[in-house]
C-alpha cells in the first residue's frame, strides 16, 4: 500500500516538474538555441523509450558514436527517450520538432527487439514530417532480426553488429552527398527495391585499441544531461540506482542456446587494456562524481590475468569506486578447475579466497550469476553454455564462498540468480532431439532457487521464461511452420491485412512443406518469407512485428512452443518469485539490500518503485483455445515483474 502511493505521488510530482524544469534538450527553447546559436546538428541519435523505463541510464553503444562522430569533427547529439520523468509525453513529436530545429541530415536509432513496434510506428511518422531525413537502425533487434527490418520502406539502412566503423563510415558518405555502393561498408544493410535483394556484407569486428588509444570508448555528457541523470536517476535491476555501464570486454565463447550476444560482439574475447579502462573510470569519478559502475560483460571472470591485472591497477592507484557484475558470470569460475588452478599457479595466488578477496577490496560489491535451471540434465542438454559441469551443491558452496569472503571484508555483497524455465524440445543440428523441460524438471528448479536462498547463496532471485530469440539456437533450431507460428502469433484474424499473410503463410509452406526437417538451422525459408511480406506496406510489416514485443521475460510464456501450456507457465512463474519473497524476513532483506544499494532518499524511493512495477496479464487479451494461428490479439510491452 505505502509503494502504491508512493508511485501515485512520484507521478503527480514528476509530471509537474517535467512541465516546469527543462533538462538536456528535451525542452523546445533548448532545442532552438542550440540549433540557433552552435549550428546545424547533422547527425541525432535516438533511444526510443522501452516498455520497461526503469530510470536513467547511459546507452554506453550510442555514446560510443557519439564520442566518435565528434572527434571526427562531426556535430551530433543523443535524446535518449527512455529517461523517465523528462521525456515529452509524445517522444516521436518531440522528435520531428528536433530534427526540423536542429537541421538533422541523419537519425540513428538504437532499439530492441522489446520496443521495435512502437519504434518503428514513430519513425513512421518521423519520415513523414521529415521526407529528406535518412533513418539508420542499429543496436540488438536489427542486428539479429536484421530480416524483419529490410523491407520497411521509411528505413533506409541498418548497420549490423559493431557500429565504431561501419557508420561513422555511412555518416561520412551521406554528408559528402554520395550514395555508398552495395557492399562497400561492411556491416550497413539495405534493400535494393529494383532487384528485391538484400545489399551488404557482415563486418568483421573491430580493434579496440586504435579506439581506445584516443578515449573514444568513454562518453561524455553537458552539464544539463548530467544533472537529469543525478536528478532522475532510476534503479536499473539490481545494480541499484547508481547504474553506470563500463564495458571492458567483448565477446562471448559460449554456446548459450537462449542467448545471441554472440551476434553483437563475437565469440573471440576482446579485451580492452587495463590502463585505459582504469582511466576511463577515473575520469567519470572526477568529470561527473560517479563511483559506481557495472562492468556489462558476458565473460568478465574468464580471463583471471586480466582480472587481476584490473584490481591491483584500481587499488594502486587508490581510485575509491565500486563496481558490479550484473551482466552475470559463470558459477563454474568461482571454484576450483583446471583452468583456475593453472591460473593460481602462475600467479601465485594460493586460494580462491585471496583472488576473491582482492576483487572485493577493488570494489566489487555484487554479481549476477547465470544458474538457468535446477536441473543438471536442462543445464547439459538445454541451455548448454558448455564449461564446466558442476553439481547443485558445488554451485551453492562457490556462491556462499563469495558471501563469507565479502563479510570478512565488512562488505555488502548480493548475488542475483537468473533462473529460467519453460525449455522447448531442442532439435540438435547433428540430427538428435533433447526433449523438452518436463513439469517435474521445473519443479526442481523451484526447489534449488528456494534451497539458494535458505542457505545464503543468493539474495535476489530473477526468473524468465524461455524465449526463442532470433539469432539464438533456441530460434534456428525451429522449423519454418514452428517460426511462422510465432511471427504471426500476435496478428489478429480481423484485421484487414491478416489475409494477405495468410495466404504469404500457405506460400512459404507449400514450397518448403516437403521436408520441413531440413528448414531448421537455415536462413533461407525465413529469408523467403520475409522477401515475400517485404512486397506488402510497412503497415504490414510493423504488424508481424508486435511478435517481437513479445519476447520480454513477462509475455514470454505466450509464445507457443513444444512445452507446458501457457496458464502453467505463467502460474509458475508467479509461484515460484511469490514464494521465493515471502515472508517479514525476505521483505526486510530486501528493504535492506536497497538501502544499501542507495546513497540518497532518492534513491530509495526510486528503487521501490520499479520493485513495485508487476505486470497483470489480465490486462492482456489472450488467444482462445482453437484459435486459428493468426487469430492472436497484438501483445504489446509489459513491465518486468518484480520481487
Amino acid at each position: 500500500m505505502a509503494v502504491r502511493s508512493w508511485l501515485k505521488v512520484h507521478g503527480l510530482v514528476t509530471e509537474a516538474l517535467a512541465k516546469r524544469v527543462s533538462f538536456g534538450m528535451y525542452d523546445g527553447r533548448n532545442l532552438r538555441e542550440r540549433g540557433r546559436g552552435e549550428g546545424a546538428v547533422p547527425v541525432l541519435f535516438a533511444i526510443p523509450p522501452m516498455s520497461d523505463v526503469n530510470g536513467a541510464l547511459p546507452h554506453p553503444g550510442v555514446r560510443v558514436l557519439q564520442t566518435i562522430l565528434r572527434h571526427d569533427g562531426v556535430p551530433c547529439e543523443v535524446l535518449n527517450y527512455n529517461l523517465p520523468v523528462t521525456h515529452p509525453r509524445d517522444p516521436f513529436d518531440h522528435l520531428i520538432e528536433a530534427v526540423r530545429e536542429l537541421g538533422v541530415r541523419i537519425l540513428g536509432v538504437s532499439t530492441y527487439s522489446q520496443a521495435i513496434r512502437h519504434t518503428l510506428e514513430g519513425l513512421q511518422r518521423v519520415k513523414a514530417a521529415c521526407p529528406d531525413l535518412v533513418i539508420v537502425l542499429g543496436g540488438p533487434h536489427p542486428t539479429e532480426s536484421y530480416l524483419s527490418l529490410m523491407g520497411v520502406g521509411f528505413v533506409d539502412y541498418v548497420c549490423r553488429g559493431e557500429a565504431e566503423e561501419s557508420f561513422p563510415r555511412l555518416v561520412s558518405e551521406i554528408l559528402a552527398g554520395r550514395t555508398p555502393a552495395a557492399g562497400e561498408i561492411p556491416g550497413v544493410y539495405r534493400y535494393n527495391r529494383e532487384s528485391r535483394e538484400i545489399e551488404g556484407v557482415p563486418a568483421a569486428f573491430i580493434d579496440l585499441e586504435p579506439f581506445d588509444a584516443k578515449a573514444l570508448l568513454r562518453y561524455h555528457f553537458s552539464r544539463d544531461e548530467i544533472r537529469q541523470y543525478r536528478l532522475y536517476r532510476g534503479a536499473h535491476g539490481t545494480a541499484g540506482a547508481e547504474y553506470w555501464p563500463v564495458a571492458l570486454v567483448r565477446g562471448c565463447p559460449y554456446a548459450c542456446t537462449f542467448c545471441a550476444a554472440y551476434q553483437m560482439s563475437g565469440k573471440k574475447l576482446r579485451y580492452r587494456k587495463v590502463q585505459y579502462v582504469v582511466d576511463d573510470l577515473a575520469f567519470y569519478l572526477e568529470k561527473y562524481g560517479r563511483r559506481q559502475f557495472t562492468f556489462v560483460d558476458d565473460a568478465f571472470t574468464e580471463n583471471y590475468e586480466y582480472v587481476v591485472e584490473l584490481c591491483r591497477e584500481i587499488l594502486r592507484r587508490g581510485l575509491r569506486v565500486y563496481w558490479t557484475t550484473d551482466n552475470g558470470i559463470r558459477y563454474e569460475t568461482l571454484g576450483r578447475g583446471k583452468r583456475l588452478d593453472a591460473f593460481m599457479k602462475r600467479s601465485g595466488v594460493e586460494t580462491v579466497d585471496e583472488l576473491i578477496d582482492l576483487m572485493i577490496r577493488a570494489g566489487w560489491r555484487g554479481t549476477a550469476v547465470g544458474i538457468e535451471s535446477g536441473s543438471e540434465r536442462v543445464r547439459r542438454d538445454l541451455v548448454r553454455k558448455g564449461g564446466a559441469r558442476l553439481g547443485n551443491d558445488e554451485i551453492i558452496d562457490n556462491l556462499r564462498n563469495l558471501k563469507r569472503v565479502a563479510k570478512r571484508r565488512r562488505a555488502y555483497f548480493y548475488v542475483n540468480g537468473f533462473m529460467m524455465a519453460g525449455f522447448p524440445r531442442l532439435p540438435l543440428k547433428h540430427g538428435a532431439t533433447a526433449p523438452a523441460e518436463t513439469e517435474e524438471e521445473m519443479e526442481e528448479t523451484r526447489r534449488f532457487t528456494l534451497e539458494m536462498r535458505d542457505r545464503g547463496a543468493i539474495d535476489i532471485m530473477n526468473l524468465s521464461m524461455v524465449i526463442p530469440l532470433p539469432g539464438t539456437d533456441m530460434w534456428s533450431c525451429l522449423d519454418i511452420r514452428e517460426k511462422l507460428r510465432v511471427l504471426l502469433s500476435c496478428v489478429p484474424a480481423d484485421h484487414p491485412e491478416a489475409g494477405a499473410l495468410e495466404k504469404i503463410r500457405e506460400r512459404v509452406l507449400d514450397q518448403f512443406e516437403g521436408d520441413l526437417e531440413a528448414t531448421r538451422y537455415q536462413e533461407e525459408p525465413e529469408a523467403t518469407f520475409w522477401r515475400y511480406v517485404y512486397e506488402l506496406s510497412d503497415d504490414a510489416q510493423i504488424l508481424v512485428m508486435q511478435s517481437y514485443d513479445a519476447f520480454n521475460a513477462d509475455a514470454a510464456h505466450t509464445i507457443a512452443l513444444d512445452r507446458p501450456a501457457q496458464s502453467f507457465l505463467w502460474e509458475f512463474r508467479e509461484s515460484v518469485v511469490a514464494d521465493f519473497y515471502a515472508g517479514l524476513g525476505m521483505k526486510l532483506r530486501m528493504l535492506k539490500h536497497v538501502v544499501l544499494r542507495s546513497r540518497s532518499l532518492q534513491d530509495v524511493a526510486a528503487y521501490l518503485t520499479l520493485m513495485a512495477r508487476k505486470y497483470d496479464p489480465g490486462e492482456k487479451d489472450r488467444p482462445q483455445p482453437g484459435a486459428s494461428e493468426l487469430s492472436a490479439s497484438p501483445t504489446r510491452p509489459v513491465s518486468p515483474a518484480q520481487p
